[in-house]
């Protein structure tokens, strides 16, 4: 029998890097459905080290 308390809920997922993310509240206000999601940390982090890839392989 399924917990009487168990509530199916959608989440959203951040795809910036390789691994699913799951972004907080403050983050999904302040960046994510914004337009302020270039300047997302998390984002950041990833293209940065995108190019940090890029120019060690190079």
């Amino acid at each position: 029998m399924r917990c009487p308390h168990l509530e199916k809920w959608v989440v959203p997922v951040c795809k910036a890097k390789n691994d699913p993310y799951v972004p907080s509240n403050f983050q999904l206000h302040e960046y994510c459905r914004t337009k302020n999601h270039t300047k997302c940390p998390f984002l950041l982090t990833s293209v940065s080290a995108g190019k940090e890839k890029e120019l060690v392989s190079a």
